[in-house]
């Protein structure tokens, strides 16, 4: 009986493909992922990179965020709203997802904030009365400017610093890091932030949907000195 041939696509040889393609960051670990599934001598090791390739499908197609629907960074409230929404705990009820917040809000202001997401596309609403999320992702790309989203982040910014005073360090995970490196290094730093922010996302996938606490997660990178690197 003849051996089945292996696959004669090594990571190297796969990685030289996805530079030869000029394929983006994602493609190439769609790629990646997809030849380590061929490869794959074990059940554990086709698992790992069926859930890797599942994972970078659901960021491949994320909520589309056009300008009428910057009005979701409006307020912080509204993408925890989001999330709170679909809590299965909740059950729809507006005063349940209220109590989720600290401080608590009121029904007729969550009411308001779920009127809103309804209609911009953000949640939908069983015959049961329940509420499930659109899109299991929202991404705004890496290049999107918009005085909503940049004001968003201010208030995440100004939340992460409330954190710090009024939640146990054991509820929170502040770091910080000061290195120095060449202007021209830079890019490979933010790239490096994009793809750990994305294992983030198909960790926070892999769970399911069933909710129960809504974390934010603030990722900063800038200068404290100037380029001395030339004129």
């Amino acid at each position: 009986m003849l051996q089945e041939a292996k696959p004669l696509c090594s990571e190297a040889l796969a990685r030289r493909f996805c530079e030869v393609l000029a394929l983006r960051p994602r493609e190439q670990e769609y790629f990646l992922a997809l030849v380590d599934f061929n490869r794959a001598d074990t059940l554990t090791q086709k698992n790992d990179a069926y859930r890797r390739m599942h994972a970078l499908l659901a960021l491949r197609d994320p909520s589309p965020l056009k300008p009428d629907r910057f009005a979701y960074f409006s307020d912080w409230i509204l993408p925890t709203l989001r999330e709170v929404a679909a809590f299965p705990s909740v059950k729809g009820n507006p005063e349940a997802m209220g109590r989720c917040f600290e401080p608590s809000l009121p029904s007729v202001q969550v009411q308001r904030g779920l009127d809103l997401l309804l209609g911009l596309g953000f949640l939908q609403k069983d015959s049961k009365g329940n509420f499930k999320q659109a899109n299991p992702v929202v991404d705004t790309g890496d290049d999107l400017i918009s005085l909503a989203i940049y004001n968003f982040q201010l208030e995440t910014l100004a939340l992460a610093r409330t954190a710090m005073d009024s939640m146990d360090p054991s509820d929170r995970e502040i770091t910080t890091l000061t290195f120095s490196i060449p202007a021209k290094a830079f890019p490979k730093v933010r790239e490096a932030m994009r793809k750990a922010r994305d294992e983030v996302v198909r960790t926070i996938l892999e769970q399911g949907d069933h909710g129960e606490r809504v974390f934010q997660l603030n990722m900063q990178c800038f200068p404290l000195t100037k380029n001395l690197g030339g004129k």
